[in-house]
């Protein structure tokens, strides 16, 4: 199908403002811009410019050139060679070259006068007149007495570093050439969770087939969950014995409890007996009168309201007693719970204030190591200090002291790494002809 070209359609001339907003001034401005960039290429128009200048008469020819290699120009050398022939506008108030060298030399005067100590004309500097005089003595004479003593140097000046870390560690009991069995089993077993986190940690990394990435913080994760398990452990076994505890108070009260409600029991059924024995010795004497109350029933309506208030009594009392207990038992678990909050914000103030006071354990990008535990089995032991060998290295332990006292910033070894070769293509191919 062919497109049917749509005729412009043109907007009206008629007013002033109306032939300025639809004129069309595209081929002049285009125009303009060409002559702009004559200008600024040639420093003026092409017409306007001479023959000679626009055309070079050729007498030697090309035939016996040689073709030689262009070097190619850097693209910041081709943007800095474009340079416009239009010379650079005068902006602002240009100076003479009289009135600057003015200028120069009135601020070279206000320097020396400066120098010289004299503001706004007046001198403020007292120039010294008088001479020094210098000493009169014989060169050939002894050599003068003068003031041999030494200067004390200035202390040097010591950091205060904690005092709550030493700088040697005791080592573990266990340790020892002859240690105690339960000590020597304390630092067996340590050593062997050490070994096992380590074990796991490699297990884990094996598992997700990255061996390299094994780092420290796995194995701080590792024992921080053996440890959330171990407190999970206690305060389940805490929650139990709780538990029996109260199941032991309430079955306590609950004895008492059924004691007093046989007596209470027991105590209508007395009533009762007693009302029959009344009744009995009442009953000898009845009216004739079927309306008039009869003085046995009157003695059996006493005792029966007599009867509902101890009922209510007793019941009231039964309440007050329940009540109470209930009371002293919160009262007790109120004790128990603040007590224990007590205890856990001083451990948690008492833990705040070490931490404040010991060094940190990490500076800069990596944390302080620990030194693995030098323990040997129960075998190994030697049966004299004259067999004994030594474990560590004393440098080792030194370096990691000062790491431990925050003294040096733990560092690890950074090998250089391998250039890597990159392969481009050099642009070179485009300049061809």
């Amino acid at each position: 199908m062919s497109t049917v070209a749509t005729k412009k359609v043109q907007g009206g001339r008629k007013g002033k403002r109306s032939w300025r907003k639809n004129i069309d001034l595209g081929d002049v401005e285009q125009g303009l811009e060409e002559l702009r960039e004559e200008e600024r290429e040639g420093g003026s128009a092409v017409q306007d410019r001479q023959d000679t200048d626009l055309f070079v008469v050729d007498i030697a020819g090309d035939a016996k050139t040689k073709r030689k290699m262009q070097e190619k120009k850097l693209k910041m050398d081709e943007i800095l060679g474009r340079r416009s022939s239009v010379p650079v506008p005068v902006l602002g108030k240009k100076l003479s070259e009289e009135r600057r060298k003015r200028h120069a030399m009135r601020d070279l005067k206000q320097q020396l006068k400066k120098a010289a100590g004299f503001v706004d004309g007046r001198k403020t500097r007292t120039e010294k007149i008088a001479l020094q005089k210098t000493g009169k003595y014989d060169i050939w004479d002894e050599a003068p007495k003068g003031d041999n003593k030494v200067k004390s140097l200035e202390s040097r000046k010591r950091l205060k570093h904690l005092s709550e870390l030493p700088a040697v560690v005791v080592a573990h009991p266990g340790a020892s050439y002859r240690p105690d069995k339960k000590t020597h089993g304390e630092l067996v077993a340590k050593a062997g969770r050490d070994e096992l986190l380590k074990h796991r940690v490699v297990e884990k990394h094996k598992e997700a087939g990255n061996i390299r990435s094994v780092s420290v913080m796995d194995s701080i994760l590792e024992r921080a969950e053996i440890i959330a398990q171990d407190l999970q452990a206690q305060e389940e076994e805490k929650r139990k014995a709780e538990a029996e505890a109260e199941a032991e108070g309430v079955s306590a009260d609950d004895s008492g409890s059924d004691l007093s409600d046989s007596d209470e029991e027991s105590a209508p059924e007395l009533i009762e007996q007693s009302e029959s024995e009344e009744e009995d010795e009442d009953a000898k004497t009845t009216s004739k009168d079927p309306k008039r109350k009869t003085r046995a029933t009157r003695n059996r309506e006493r005792r029966e309201s007599q009867k509902r208030v101890e009922q209510a009594v007793a019941k009231r009392l039964k309440e007050e007693a329940r009540q109470l207990a209930i009371a002293k038992k919160l009262h007790k678990r109120t004790d128990k719970q603040v007590e224990e909050a007590e205890k856990v914000a001083e451990l948690k103030r008492k833990k705040a204030q070490e931490k404040a006071l010991k060094p940190r354990k990490k500076i800069g990008k990596y944390r302080v190591p620990d030194l693995p535990e030098a323990v040997k089995l129960v075998e190994e032991l030697p049966g004299s200090l004259r067999d004994l060998k030594p474990e560590s290295n004393a440098f080792t332990e030194s370096y990691n002291s000062l790491l431990r006292r925050n003294m040096t910033e733990p560092r690890k070894r950074v090998d250089q790494k391998k250039a890597k070769y990159k392969l481009t293509e050099k642009w070179s191919y485009k300049d061809w002809q």
